[in-house]
């Protein structure tokens, strides 16, 4: 196995994070803590000069697409995504934008649309059931605008996917999403479970999670999904006696480094191997993941890995990226060069955390 996470020409894929900020409020996202906003997530986003550095300052050789997504915040809601947009169009590398399809004039949709027709470039429109429940969890969002917006895009024929993430109270409604994506356009539709009620601390006797409004009044508690496939979490338990211990002994899979071939750069232009650990370190709760990552930037300082002050090849260079990061898969979470928490969390062998088209916890449809 090779200790270097990944050379600037092995890169396919970049995932960027370009701005912390959104106009909804869902009660699991990382940007939310107890109805309010993350108190350590400081709001900010790329700019122009980012972009540039990214983009122009080292050729990336290898890079097909580049997916504008991450933990916090909504792409859209970013006032400089058409000048990153615009280059990416310009070198013919694929677009894929993540979005919960309220933000923005059914005219700068139709816009968009008619820029990505014919081509591989694609909207993946996050839509959590139908008219009387996507706002459960999508919290603020407006329905009707929501409907505008993705109808304005999808009249040019652009490639778009809806993305239903699966909760007890839309659960009834998946089909009926499923028929009303085709009618609308929609290429593909994508069936998410969610594992989220699962942290290090607590296991899926947890019920419930508070939902709260705007102005942080309580509306009511979020019912965990019916698919959550609790057998698969207790199994682990039983086999390894803690999820620490499973996470000391299972191997890892790098989703990133060897699906990917990836790289995940977040809102303040720093470079992580992927969304999973960078966004441990805005997060206020305590996580051993958490604890991991401050001892990381403790140890290295917290411009590491900061395009804003080096460039792609010296962070790549770096003893964490260029050898140590690989060789602690190896190693339990308690030794010098630890194996981060949540590296076993998301990409260890028999407990899938995250959904996506090619995760075991979703079911990808072709609608054509």
């Amino acid at each position: 196995m090779k200790s270097k996470y990944l050379e600037i020409s092995d890169i396919r894929s970049l995932q960027i994070e370009v701005t912390s900020r959104c106009n909804l409020m869902c009660p699991q996202c990382a940007r939310v803590h107890d109805g309010k906003l993350n108190p350590l997530l400081s709001l900010s986003e790329l700019t122009p000069e980012d972009y540039d550095k990214i983009f122009f300052e080292e050729k990336i050789p290898s890079l097909q697409e580049v997916l504008f997504n991450g933990n916090f915040g909504d792409p859209v809601i970013s006032k400089h995504i058409d000048y990153a947009i615009e280059i990416l169009l310009q070198k013919g590398i694929a677009i894929k934008i993540f979005t919960n399809g309220s933000l923005r004039k059914a005219s700068w949709w139709k816009n968009l649309g008619q820029l990505f027709a014919n081509t591989k470039n694609e909207i993946v429109f996050s839509i959590d059931g139908l008219k009387d429940t996507n706002f459960i969890y999508r919290v603020n969002s407006k329905w009707d605008k929501i409907m505008e917006n993705v109808s304005a895009y999808l009249s040019s024929g652009a490639k778009a996917r809806w993305d239903f993430l699966i909760f007890k109270h839309n659960e009834h409604q998946v089909e009926e999403a499923k028929t009303l994506a085709k009618k609308m356009g929609f290429k593909t539709f994508l069936k998410k479970k969610t594992k989220r009620f699962v942290t290090e601390e607590k296991n899926l006797n947890v019920k419930f999670e508070p939902i709260y409004n705007k102005k942080g009044q309580f509306i009511k508690n979020l019912d965990k999904t019916s698919n959550s496939k609790k057998d698969v979490f207790e199994i682990i338990l039983k086999k390894y006696g803690s999820f620490e211990n499973y996470i000391n002994k299972t191997p890892i899979h790098c989703k990133y480094k060897k699906d990917m071939k990836g790289l995940y750069i977040d809102f303040m232009s720093c470079v992580w191997p992927c969304c999973w650990l960078g966004f441990e370190r805005y997060m206020p709760i305590k996580s051993k993941g958490k604890r991991q990552l401050n001892l990381l930037i403790e140890k290295y300082g917290k411009n590491f890995n900061s395009l804003r002050h080096l460039s792609l090849s010296e962070i790549l260079s770096h003893d964490w990226f260029n050898k140590q990061l690989v060789e602690s898969w190896k190693n339990k979470t308690t030794d010098e060069n630890f194996k981060f928490f949540t590296c076993g969390k998301f990409c260890g062998k028999e407990y899938e955390k995250t959904s996506g088209p090619n995760y075991k916890n979703s079911e990808k449809i072709d609608l054509n």
